[in-house]
């Protein structure tokens, strides 16, 4: 005798007695849903499990000997060994470009209202750019280089040869001397009365000094855009500039009309495009937006 996997059925049989209409049983399968069980061939259904066990079938046929395959399920692996069908390794990331590539300036886009603003503020703090220039400077003024004794006393004092000292004073030890051509004594008189080194024009006035100054800075990025915003402001865009590479941003910013500047080297955690890289000055600070070569997040600005 013979079991029957038909469903519903699970009979014993005799298969020389296997009839076409020996079998009962339900060729559709179970159906499960908000607690009710049915049948797909007969929709006969019931809330309670037994009942729906005791349902009988819905057609007739032979029995059916054989059992139903069962559901491979894949084994799991093990650790240290490689699946078949696995997908093969991810390649390697492209090495990082070389540091010493040539670097290239970045556009800059100006707002108009900075220019403006720029040339009044130059206006107000009246910048001589060269020394030679004397309108405004009166008779007697004394020349600014270190041991000249001439003064001002008309436009042919532009045309005296200025004999002074470029270097700085130094006191060491009882020691004075200055430290471009180190004639050194101990008598401060004699030192004062040393003739200078060196030979140039006049300069009746000073220039402004250039003072380096650490700025506020921060950065953020997108998916395709890596932005430093430097808190800079009134910043000289013709003194000023960028210079990148895929992964150096070289900076150096005139600011404060000229008064002040900010210099820094960055080894950027990612890689840029330059080409489509630029510069935005406003009044109050610049932004360089560095476009990423591809959409990988950066976990730093500094590499």
């Amino acid at each position: 005798m013979l079991t029957c996997y038909n469903r519903s059925c699970g009979k014993e049989f005799d298969p020389s007695k296997n009839e076409d209409d020996s079998c009962t049983f339900h060729p559709g399968v179970p159906v499960f849903h908000d607690t009710i069980k049915k049948w797909s061939c007969c929709k006969k259904s019931s809330v309670d499990f037994t009942v729906f066990l005791d349902i009988p079938g819905c057609s007739k046929g032979k029995h059916n000997p054989t059992p139903p395959k069962k559901e491979e399920v894949p084994k799991p692996v093990e650790k240290g060994t490689q699946p078949i069908g696995r997908l093969p390794k991810p390649k390697d990331p492209p090495p990082r470009p070389s540091e010493d590539e040539a670097t290239t300036k970045l556009k800059m886009v100006v707002l108009d209202n900075l220019k403006e603003k720029l040339n009044n503020l130059m206006e107000d703090l009246k910048i001589i750019d060269q020394p030679g220039e004397t309108s405004d400077i009166t008779v007697g003024t004394p020349c600014q280089n270190a041991s000249c004794k001439q003064s001002y006393e008309g436009e042919d004092s532009n045309q005296q040869v200025c004999v002074y000292h470029s270097g700085q004073a130094v006191f060491h030890e009882g020691l004075k001397y200055w430290s471009c051509c180190e004639r050194k004594t101990t008598d401060f008189s004699s030192f004062l009365d040393q003739s200078g080194c060196e030979r140039g024009k006049h300069v009746w006035k000073k220039k402004l000094a250039t003072k380096t100054n650490p700025c506020r800075y921060d950065w953020h990025q997108t998916g395709t855009m890596v932005t430093m915003t430097i808190y800079a402001k009134m910043m000289i865009p013709d003194e000023s500039f960028v210079e990148v590479n895929q992964v150096i941003c070289n900076i150096f910013i005139k600011y404060d009309g000229g008064q002040k500047s900010f210099s820094k080297k960055i080894v950027l955690g990612g890689v840029i495009n330059p080409k489509q890289s630029e510069i935005r000055i406003t009044c109050n600070k610049v932004e360089i937006n560095l476009r990423k070569a591809d959409s990988s997040a950066w976990s730093a600005l500094e590499y």
